[in-house]
């Protein structure tokens, strides 16, 4: 994280606290919330405090340590305690994120069939680098999953499909399917009166119609997704 990230995490954090509770020092509330990880980075604001105060001439550390000479290995100490009580409170804080399942990421997939056909996009990223899928992709923050599916089908191949000609296929969310991590996607379908030559872009190395009998493997749950979208347009 950037320091300015960083800067701009505190301050606002700063805010919320003043906002809530202006009465409170920072020992009074964290004492309140009574939380493991607070206290721990309260303890090491204070060690750093301290230092900030003992970082000037030899007389103002001997009267901020009450101590007759400086030890320059308590300075030391200091600093490595407060940034192991920081690491450690960082460590409790990101713990649930260590786990790539902890976050569920959202996207979009679309099944585009004309003729017999359906159109597959030539993955060029890991995972799956190489292997042929459904055009889809991440839902955008502020964006539904319908207008996630008609961008990523013109961003990876060009064919612009407006989102009332698409149906919903379903909602794909086996733990596993993705080995990233935790992925769930909403799968839609249009048919085309006729197959449009497609132009590959954004993330795809190619783009073309395979016929649904001669289907190659997909990456994936695309090939659940096909047939599942395929046995919706029959029903």
């Amino acid at each position: 994280m950037s320091s300015s990230t960083t800067d701009q995490t505190a301050r606002r954090a700063a805010r919320r606290a003043r906002r809530t509770r202006p009465e409170c020092d920072l020992a009074a509330r964290v004492a309140a919330v009574e939380t493991p990880m607070l206290t721990e980075m309260a303890a090491a604001t204070f060690h750093l405090e301290r230092l900030a105060t003992t970082a000037g001439t030899p007389q103002e550390e001997v009267a901020a340590y009450g101590e007759r000479d400086v030890d320059p290995e308590r300075h030391r100490t200091y600093v490595l305690e407060a940034a192991d009580r920081i690491r450690r409170a960082l460590d409790q804080l990101t713990a649930p994120y260590a786990d790539p399942d902890a976050t569920i990421r959202y996207t979009a997939d679309v099944v585009v069939l004309a003729a017999g056909h359906v159109l597959l996009i030539e993955r060029g990223w890991d995972p799956h680098k190489g292997h042929w899928a459904l055009p889809g992709g991440h839902v955008s923050i502020g964006e539904s999953a319908l207008d996630a599916s008609t961008r990523e089908l013109e961003e990876e191949t060009g064919i612009v499909v407006s989102t009332a000609d698409l149906r919903p296929v379903g909602s794909y969310d086996t733990p596993g399917r993705d080995p990233r991590g935790r992925y769930v996607t909403a799968a839609f379908t249009a048919t085309l009166p006729e197959l449009v030559e497609p132009t590959a872009g954004d993330d795809a190395a190619a783009a073309r119609w395979w016929p649904l009998a001669d289907l190659p493997d997909l990456a994936f749950d695309h090939a659940e997704i096909v047939a599942d979208a395929t046995a919706s347009r029959t029903a």
